[in-house]
């Protein structure tokens, strides 16, 4: 009788260090996650500053163009 508790007690420390893993895992994941979201979020700004930037260079050659001539 000792002994089967004995041994539940050992497969319960291993489910308990399994969970620990898993849980760990799981919050690693989640940041990633949350990296790769907020990354996500950044990117229509920057897509916006590119577009802008290259309105504002074409505008300056037209410009510079016009006044070449």
């Amino acid at each position: 009788m000792l002994e089967e508790h004995d041994s539940m007690l050992i497969e319960l420390s291993n489910c308990v260090s399994r969970l620990t893993t898993l849980q760990e895992q799981m919050e690693k994941t989640v940041l990633t996650m949350n990296e790769r979201i907020s990354s996500i979020e950044q990117k229509p700004s920057q897509i916006l500053t590119i577009i802008i930037t290259a309105i504002i260079t074409a505008g300056i050659t037209t410009l510079f163009s016009l006044i070449m001539r």
